[in-house]
Protein backbone atom coordinates (compact mmCIF):
# COMPACT_ATOMS: atom_id res chain seq x y z
CA UNK A 1 0.00 0.00 0.00
CA UNK A 2 1.81 3.00 -1.26
CA UNK A 3 0.48 6.22 0.16
CA UNK A 4 1.78 9.84 -1.08
CA UNK A 5 0.68 12.59 1.10
CA UNK A 6 0.85 16.87 1.18
CA UNK A 7 0.53 19.27 3.12
CA UNK A 8 -0.07 16.73 5.95
CA UNK A 9 -2.27 18.25 9.38
CA UNK A 10 -2.14 22.10 7.12
CA UNK A 11 1.13 22.32 8.20
CA UNK A 12 -0.03 22.12 11.98
CA UNK A 13 1.27 18.29 12.47
CA UNK A 14 2.79 19.39 15.94
CA UNK A 15 -0.61 20.70 17.27
CA UNK A 16 -2.39 18.04 16.47
CA UNK A 17 0.25 14.90 17.58
CA UNK A 18 0.99 16.18 20.55
CA UNK A 19 -0.03 14.13 22.72
CA UNK A 20 -0.93 11.13 20.55
CA UNK A 21 0.05 7.59 22.04
CA UNK A 22 0.96 6.79 17.93
CA UNK A 23 3.93 8.94 17.22
CA UNK A 24 4.78 13.22 17.99
CA UNK A 25 6.90 13.66 14.64
CA UNK A 26 4.54 13.89 11.90
CA UNK A 27 5.40 14.70 8.03
CA UNK A 28 5.43 18.37 7.39
CA UNK A 29 4.00 20.46 4.44
CA UNK A 30 6.21 19.03 1.43
CA UNK A 31 5.24 15.52 -0.17
CA UNK A 32 5.71 12.42 2.22
CA UNK A 33 5.73 9.05 0.44
CA UNK A 34 4.81 5.82 2.94
CA UNK A 35 4.99 2.54 1.63
CA UNK A 36 2.44 -0.75 4.04
CA UNK A 37 2.38 -4.38 3.35
CA UNK A 38 1.14 -6.89 5.45
CA UNK A 39 0.87 -10.45 4.97
CA UNK A 40 -1.36 -12.76 6.86
CA UNK A 41 -1.35 -17.09 6.94
CA UNK A 42 -2.16 -19.69 9.33
CA UNK A 43 -4.09 -23.18 9.57
CA UNK A 44 -7.97 -23.77 10.46
CA UNK A 45 -9.79 -26.76 10.43
CA UNK A 46 -13.18 -28.38 10.85
CA UNK A 47 -14.82 -31.70 12.29
CA UNK A 48 -17.80 -33.79 13.01
CA UNK A 49 -18.24 -34.39 16.29
CA UNK A 50 -21.69 -35.85 16.73
CA UNK A 51 -23.83 -37.34 14.31
CA UNK A 52 -27.64 -36.81 15.87
CA UNK A 53 -30.53 -34.79 14.46
CA UNK A 54 -28.32 -31.76 14.23
CA UNK A 55 -24.57 -32.93 13.48
CA UNK A 56 -22.33 -30.92 15.57
CA UNK A 57 -18.49 -29.70 14.22
CA UNK A 58 -15.79 -28.35 16.16
CA UNK A 59 -13.63 -25.99 14.28
CA UNK A 60 -11.05 -23.97 15.04
CA UNK A 61 -8.19 -21.33 13.40
CA UNK A 62 -4.87 -19.64 14.15
CA UNK A 63 -3.62 -16.66 11.59
CA UNK A 64 -0.29 -14.86 12.07
CA UNK A 65 -0.30 -11.30 10.64
CA UNK A 66 3.15 -9.74 9.72
CA UNK A 67 3.19 -5.77 9.35
CA UNK A 68 5.74 -3.68 8.12
CA UNK A 69 5.95 0.44 7.37
CA UNK A 70 8.43 2.34 5.25
CA UNK A 71 8.83 5.84 4.91
CA UNK A 72 6.46 8.67 6.33
CA UNK A 73 3.55 7.53 8.08
CA UNK A 74 1.16 9.56 9.07
CA UNK A 75 2.15 10.21 12.76
CA UNK A 76 5.91 9.76 11.80
CA UNK A 77 8.78 10.62 9.62
CA UNK A 78 11.30 7.95 8.67
CA UNK A 79 9.13 5.38 10.41
CA UNK A 80 10.65 1.69 9.22
CA UNK A 81 8.44 -0.86 11.51
CA UNK A 82 7.95 -4.67 11.35
CA UNK A 83 5.20 -6.32 13.73
CA UNK A 84 4.73 -10.00 13.89
CA UNK A 85 1.59 -11.18 16.03
CA UNK A 86 -0.82 -13.77 16.32
CA UNK A 87 -3.99 -12.07 15.15
CA UNK A 88 -6.69 -15.01 15.17
CA UNK A 89 -6.59 -17.94 17.36
CA UNK A 90 -10.01 -19.04 18.53
CA UNK A 91 -12.40 -22.23 18.30
CA UNK A 92 -15.59 -23.40 18.40
CA UNK A 93 -19.03 -25.71 17.87
CA UNK A 94 -20.97 -24.95 15.11
CA UNK A 95 -24.62 -26.97 14.12
CA UNK A 96 -27.25 -26.41 11.37
CA UNK A 97 -30.48 -28.58 10.62
CA UNK A 98 -33.47 -28.01 8.05
CA UNK A 99 -36.57 -28.92 10.22
CA UNK A 100 -39.47 -31.28 8.71
CA UNK A 101 -41.76 -28.04 7.85
CA UNK A 102 -38.35 -26.57 6.22
CA UNK A 103 -36.56 -24.13 8.34
CA UNK A 104 -33.10 -23.99 8.76
CA UNK A 105 -31.88 -23.75 12.54
CA UNK A 106 -27.85 -23.05 12.69
CA UNK A 107 -26.10 -22.08 15.94
CA UNK A 108 -22.36 -21.73 16.62
CA UNK A 109 -20.81 -20.62 20.11
CA UNK A 110 -16.91 -19.73 19.90
CA UNK A 111 -14.26 -18.13 22.23
CA UNK A 112 -10.70 -16.94 21.22
CA UNK A 113 -8.78 -13.93 19.51
CA UNK A 114 -11.39 -13.59 16.46
CA UNK A 115 -13.16 -10.25 15.00
CA UNK A 116 -16.60 -9.40 14.59
CA UNK A 117 -18.55 -6.86 13.63
CA UNK A 118 -22.36 -5.34 14.24
CA UNK A 119 -23.95 -4.55 11.71
CA UNK A 120 -22.96 -1.15 9.42
CA UNK A 121 -20.50 -0.68 12.66
CA UNK A 122 -21.91 2.11 14.62
CA UNK A 123 -20.66 0.70 17.78
CA UNK A 124 -18.56 -2.21 17.01
CA UNK A 125 -16.07 -3.17 13.94
CA UNK A 126 -12.72 -2.96 14.08
CA UNK A 127 -11.87 -4.00 17.47
CA UNK A 128 -8.09 -3.93 17.40
CA UNK A 129 -5.64 -1.02 16.76
CA UNK A 130 -3.17 -0.17 13.89
CA UNK A 131 -0.42 2.11 13.84
CA UNK A 132 2.16 3.48 15.88
CA UNK A 133 5.07 0.72 16.23
CA UNK A 134 2.61 -1.71 14.92
CA UNK A 135 2.32 -0.43 11.87
CA UNK A 136 -0.88 -0.36 9.11
CA UNK A 137 -2.21 2.65 9.99
CA UNK A 138 -3.08 3.05 6.37
CA UNK A 139 -3.80 -0.34 5.55
CA UNK A 140 -5.61 -1.35 8.91
CA UNK A 141 -5.22 -5.14 8.66
CA UNK A 142 -6.24 -6.17 12.35
CA UNK A 143 -9.58 -6.42 13.17
CA UNK A 144 -9.57 -9.37 15.90
CA UNK A 145 -10.33 -8.44 19.50
CA UNK A 146 -7.90 -10.12 22.05
CA UNK A 147 -11.18 -12.12 23.75
CA UNK A 148 -14.02 -12.23 21.95
CA UNK A 149 -16.92 -14.98 23.23
CA UNK A 150 -19.90 -15.31 20.71
CA UNK A 151 -22.81 -17.53 21.12
CA UNK A 152 -25.46 -17.44 17.69
CA UNK A 153 -28.51 -18.56 17.02
CA UNK A 154 -30.38 -18.15 13.54
CA UNK A 155 -33.62 -18.99 12.73
CA UNK A 156 -34.36 -18.56 8.69
CA UNK A 157 -33.85 -14.98 8.37
CA UNK A 158 -33.33 -14.04 12.01
CA UNK A 159 -30.14 -13.88 13.85
CA UNK A 160 -29.53 -13.45 17.82
CA UNK A 161 -26.29 -13.43 19.42
CA UNK A 162 -24.67 -12.79 22.48
CA UNK A 163 -20.80 -11.39 22.93
CA UNK A 164 -18.17 -10.67 25.44
CA UNK A 165 -15.33 -8.46 23.82
CA UNK A 166 -11.91 -7.40 25.28
CA UNK A 167 -10.47 -5.54 22.18
CA UNK A 168 -6.69 -5.66 21.27
CA UNK A 169 -5.79 -2.25 21.65
CA UNK A 170 -2.87 -0.85 20.39
CA UNK A 171 -0.10 -1.17 23.45
CA UNK A 172 0.53 2.32 24.32
CA UNK A 173 -3.38 3.30 23.95
CA UNK A 174 -4.82 0.33 25.56
CA UNK A 175 -8.54 1.23 27.15
CA UNK A 176 -8.60 -2.50 29.59
CA UNK A 177 -11.88 -2.58 28.18
CA UNK A 178 -14.27 -5.17 28.55
CA UNK A 179 -18.03 -5.04 27.04
CA UNK A 180 -20.38 -7.43 27.01
CA UNK A 181 -23.96 -7.39 24.95
CA UNK A 182 -26.71 -8.54 22.85
CA UNK A 183 -27.86 -8.87 19.11
CA UNK A 184 -30.75 -9.41 17.17
CA UNK A 185 -30.97 -8.96 13.53
CA UNK A 186 -33.55 -9.51 10.28
CA UNK A 187 -32.16 -9.80 7.06
CA UNK A 188 -33.60 -10.75 3.70
CA UNK A 189 -31.84 -9.87 0.16
CA UNK A 190 -34.40 -7.52 -0.49
CA UNK A 191 -37.17 -5.78 1.09
CA UNK A 192 -37.00 -4.42 4.52
CA UNK A 193 -33.62 -5.30 6.91
CA UNK A 194 -33.17 -4.46 10.18
CA UNK A 195 -31.58 -4.26 13.57
CA UNK A 196 -30.78 -3.82 17.47
CA UNK A 197 -28.04 -4.28 19.90
CA UNK A 198 -27.61 -3.87 23.68
CA UNK A 199 -24.20 -3.35 25.24
CA UNK A 200 -22.44 -2.81 28.78
CA UNK A 201 -19.11 -1.36 29.95
CA UNK A 202 -17.63 -3.93 32.54
CA UNK A 203 -14.89 -2.36 32.87
CA UNK A 204 -12.64 0.18 31.30
CA UNK A 205 -10.28 2.79 31.54
CA UNK A 206 -10.60 4.95 28.27
CA UNK A 207 -10.60 8.63 29.76
CA UNK A 208 -13.93 10.40 29.12
CA UNK A 209 -12.81 14.74 29.24
CA UNK A 210 -15.15 17.22 30.65
CA UNK A 211 -14.68 20.71 29.40
CA UNK A 212 -11.99 21.94 31.82
CA UNK A 213 -9.76 18.80 31.37
CA UNK A 214 -11.00 16.57 34.36
CA UNK A 215 -11.79 13.09 33.78
CA UNK A 216 -13.62 9.55 34.36
CA UNK A 217 -13.89 6.68 32.33
CA UNK A 218 -16.18 4.77 30.07
CA UNK A 219 -16.36 1.95 32.86
CA UNK A 220 -20.57 1.44 33.44
CA UNK A 221 -21.47 2.83 29.86
CA UNK A 222 -24.50 1.64 28.45
CA UNK A 223 -25.14 1.80 24.66
CA UNK A 224 -27.88 0.96 22.20
CA UNK A 225 -28.34 0.84 18.48
CA UNK A 226 -31.08 0.37 16.41
CA UNK A 227 -30.78 0.10 12.53
CA UNK A 228 -33.01 -0.53 9.37
CA UNK A 229 -33.44 -0.87 5.78
CA UNK A 230 -35.32 -0.48 2.60
CA UNK A 231 -33.35 -2.16 -0.67
CA UNK A 232 -35.89 -3.20 -2.77
CA UNK A 233 -35.57 -5.99 -5.54
CA UNK A 234 -33.47 -4.23 -8.52
CA UNK A 235 -35.60 -3.38 -11.71
CA UNK A 236 -34.44 -1.18 -13.79
CA UNK A 237 -34.05 1.75 -11.44
CA UNK A 238 -35.04 1.92 -7.70
CA UNK A 239 -34.90 3.84 -4.89
CA UNK A 240 -33.53 2.84 -1.41
CA UNK A 241 -32.91 4.23 2.34
CA UNK A 242 -31.59 3.25 5.10
CA UNK A 243 -31.51 4.67 8.82
CA UNK A 244 -29.74 4.14 12.15
CA UNK A 245 -29.87 5.83 15.57
CA UNK A 246 -28.19 5.30 18.89
CA UNK A 247 -28.36 6.02 22.47
CA UNK A 248 -25.50 5.68 25.20
CA UNK A 249 -25.85 6.52 29.21
CA UNK A 250 -23.49 5.90 32.58
CA UNK A 251 -25.29 4.55 35.50
CA UNK A 252 -21.80 6.12 37.13
CA UNK A 253 -22.11 9.45 35.46
CA UNK A 254 -24.80 11.92 34.62
CA UNK A 255 -24.25 11.56 30.49
CA UNK A 256 -26.70 11.19 27.65
CA UNK A 257 -25.27 10.81 24.25
CA UNK A 258 -27.06 10.20 20.97
CA UNK A 259 -26.24 9.46 17.31
CA UNK A 260 -28.05 8.90 13.75
CA UNK A 261 -27.67 8.62 10.27
CA UNK A 262 -30.03 8.62 7.43
CA UNK A 263 -29.44 8.09 3.70
CA UNK A 264 -31.45 7.44 0.61
CA UNK A 265 -30.31 6.84 -2.69
CA UNK A 266 -31.58 6.33 -6.51
CA UNK A 267 -29.82 3.71 -8.92
CA UNK A 268 -30.69 4.10 -12.81
CA UNK A 269 -30.43 0.79 -13.46
CA UNK A 270 -31.50 1.60 -17.39
CA UNK A 271 -28.27 3.61 -17.95
CA UNK A 272 -25.04 2.73 -18.83
CA UNK A 273 -22.46 2.17 -16.05
CA UNK A 274 -25.89 2.04 -13.74
CA UNK A 275 -25.04 5.57 -12.15
CA UNK A 276 -26.41 5.72 -8.17
CA UNK A 277 -26.48 8.66 -6.56
CA UNK A 278 -27.18 9.73 -2.72
CA UNK A 279 -27.26 11.36 0.56
CA UNK A 280 -26.05 10.75 3.51
CA UNK A 281 -26.27 12.44 6.89
CA UNK A 282 -24.93 11.96 10.48
CA UNK A 283 -25.03 13.39 13.74
CA UNK A 284 -23.23 12.26 16.77
CA UNK A 285 -23.20 14.73 19.51
CA UNK A 286 -20.57 16.24 21.53
CA UNK A 287 -20.17 17.53 24.65
CA UNK A 288 -22.34 20.91 25.69
CA UNK A 289 -20.36 22.73 28.55
CA UNK A 290 -23.41 24.53 29.80
CA UNK A 291 -24.89 21.71 31.10
CA UNK A 292 -24.35 19.48 33.88
CA UNK A 293 -24.63 16.18 31.90
CA UNK A 294 -21.98 14.68 29.32
CA UNK A 295 -22.76 14.54 26.00
CA UNK A 296 -20.07 13.40 23.99
CA UNK A 297 -20.69 10.40 22.06
CA UNK A 298 -18.43 7.56 22.98
CA UNK A 299 -16.63 6.05 19.70
CA UNK A 300 -16.49 2.79 21.12
CA UNK A 301 -15.18 0.15 18.53
CA UNK A 302 -17.03 1.87 15.29
CA UNK A 303 -15.65 1.84 11.90
CA UNK A 304 -15.88 0.15 8.62
CA UNK A 305 -15.43 2.09 5.33
CA UNK A 306 -16.05 4.99 3.93
CA UNK A 307 -19.34 4.58 2.88
CA UNK A 308 -20.69 3.90 6.66
CA UNK A 309 -18.92 5.12 9.90
CA UNK A 310 -15.50 6.20 8.21
CA UNK A 311 -16.43 9.44 7.77
CA UNK A 312 -13.92 10.93 5.64
CA UNK A 313 -10.36 9.20 4.74
CA UNK A 314 -8.93 11.81 6.05
CA UNK A 315 -11.19 14.01 8.27
CA UNK A 316 -11.27 10.92 10.35
CA UNK A 317 -7.87 11.32 12.04
CA UNK A 318 -9.34 14.92 13.08
CA UNK A 319 -12.17 13.97 14.70
CA UNK A 320 -13.89 10.34 14.49
CA UNK A 321 -17.47 9.58 15.00
CA UNK A 322 -18.27 11.86 17.94
CA UNK A 323 -19.10 15.38 18.58
CA UNK A 324 -19.72 15.88 14.73
CA UNK A 325 -22.62 16.68 12.03
CA UNK A 326 -21.50 15.00 8.50
CA UNK A 327 -23.50 15.62 5.25
CA UNK A 328 -22.15 13.01 2.63
CA UNK A 329 -23.18 13.53 -1.08
CA UNK A 330 -22.04 10.43 -3.24
CA UNK A 331 -21.66 9.04 -7.09
CA UNK A 332 -20.85 5.62 -7.85
CA UNK A 333 -20.45 4.10 -11.59
CA UNK A 334 -20.38 0.62 -12.28
CA UNK A 335 -18.16 -0.03 -15.78
CA UNK A 336 -17.48 -3.36 -16.36
CA UNK A 337 -15.72 -4.82 -13.43
CA UNK A 338 -15.21 -2.01 -11.45
CA UNK A 339 -16.71 -0.11 -9.15
CA UNK A 340 -15.76 3.72 -8.85
CA UNK A 341 -17.12 6.22 -6.16
CA UNK A 342 -16.91 10.10 -5.70
CA UNK A 343 -17.60 11.74 -2.33
CA UNK A 344 -18.28 15.43 -1.54
CA UNK A 345 -18.47 15.71 2.24
CA UNK A 346 -19.18 18.81 4.69
CA UNK A 347 -18.28 18.60 8.38
CA UNK A 348 -19.82 20.57 11.60
CA UNK A 349 -18.84 19.92 14.92
CA UNK A 350 -22.44 19.34 16.45
CA UNK A 351 -20.34 21.51 19.70
CA UNK A 352 -17.64 24.17 19.92
CA UNK A 353 -16.26 22.42 23.15
CA UNK A 354 -13.77 19.97 21.41
CA UNK A 355 -11.59 18.53 24.79
CA UNK A 356 -9.85 16.40 24.16
CA UNK A 357 -9.63 16.04 20.37
CA UNK A 358 -8.39 17.94 18.52
CA UNK A 359 -6.39 19.73 20.89
CA UNK A 360 -7.47 23.47 20.74
CA UNK A 361 -9.72 23.00 23.50
CA UNK A 362 -12.89 25.38 21.08
CA UNK A 363 -13.54 25.62 17.86
CA UNK A 364 -14.27 28.93 16.54
CA UNK A 365 -17.09 27.97 14.35
CA UNK A 366 -18.96 24.95 13.69
CA UNK A 367 -17.85 24.59 10.14
CA UNK A 368 -15.04 22.46 10.47
CA UNK A 369 -14.18 20.93 7.14
CA UNK A 370 -15.08 19.50 3.71
CA UNK A 371 -13.11 16.42 1.72
CA UNK A 372 -13.65 15.56 -1.52
CA UNK A 373 -12.87 11.59 -2.75
CA UNK A 374 -12.60 9.39 -5.59
CA UNK A 375 -12.54 5.54 -4.81
CA UNK A 376 -11.56 3.46 -7.92
CA UNK A 377 -12.13 -0.66 -7.22
CA UNK A 378 -12.04 -4.22 -8.75
CA UNK A 379 -11.74 -7.53 -8.19
CA UNK A 380 -9.78 -8.56 -10.74
CA UNK A 381 -10.07 -12.01 -10.21
CA UNK A 382 -11.45 -14.08 -7.24
CA UNK A 383 -8.33 -13.96 -5.92
CA UNK A 384 -6.92 -10.02 -6.54
CA UNK A 385 -8.83 -6.79 -5.09
CA UNK A 386 -7.24 -3.37 -6.14
CA UNK A 387 -8.24 -0.17 -5.05
CA UNK A 388 -7.50 3.57 -5.80
CA UNK A 389 -7.77 6.54 -3.91
CA UNK A 390 -7.30 10.22 -3.79
CA UNK A 391 -8.73 12.68 -0.90
CA UNK A 392 -8.36 16.39 -0.56
CA UNK A 393 -9.38 17.78 2.62
CA UNK A 394 -9.99 22.03 3.01
CA UNK A 395 -9.93 23.20 6.65
CA UNK A 396 -13.07 25.01 7.92
CA UNK A 397 -13.27 28.11 9.56
CA UNK A 398 -13.96 27.08 13.07
CA UNK A 399 -10.21 24.81 12.60
CA UNK A 400 -8.30 26.98 10.90
CA UNK A 401 -8.67 30.22 13.14
CA UNK A 402 -7.05 28.42 16.11
CA UNK A 403 -4.45 26.44 14.63
CA UNK A 404 -1.45 28.42 15.09
CA UNK A 405 0.32 27.99 11.59
CA UNK A 406 -2.07 29.46 9.03
CA UNK A 407 -3.88 27.20 6.70
CA UNK A 408 -4.22 27.96 2.98
CA UNK A 409 -3.83 25.04 1.02
CA UNK A 410 -5.92 21.69 1.68
CA UNK A 411 -4.67 18.27 2.86
CA UNK A 412 -4.27 16.20 0.06
CA UNK A 413 -3.63 11.71 -0.15
CA UNK A 414 -3.11 9.35 -2.18
CA UNK A 415 -3.34 5.55 -1.84
CA UNK A 416 -3.18 2.54 -3.83
CA UNK A 417 -3.65 -1.00 -2.70
CA UNK A 418 -3.47 -4.34 -4.24
CA UNK A 419 -4.58 -7.38 -2.01
CA UNK A 420 -3.88 -11.25 -2.91
CA UNK A 421 -5.39 -14.29 -1.18
CA UNK A 422 -5.56 -17.62 -1.47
Amino acid sequence: TPTLITNTWWGNGKTFTEFNPYGKNPPGVEPALDFETYLVAGLAGLTRISNGKMPLYAYGAVNALGVATLGNELYNINSNTFKLQVEEAYAGIVGAKTTESGHLMRFLVSFGKQPYRIGNGMLICQIAGNGGLWGGMNAWPRFAGKWVGLAKFAYDKWRFEGFYIQPHDYEFNNSNTKMAGVNAEFNQSYGFSGGYTYLHVLDSKFPYFFPDYSQTTRKGLNAMNLRMQWMPKPTESFLYAKAEGGLQFNGKIPMLAYGMAFESGWQFGDVRMRPTISYRYSLLTGDDPKTDRFERWDILNSGDDVTTWVQGPLFKNILFNTNLEASRFQLQLFPKGWRMTGQYSFFQANQLNTVPSPPVGTFSDKQIGQELSLIVERFVSRNIYVRCMATSLWAGKGIKEVLPNPVTKPWTELIAMLKFSL
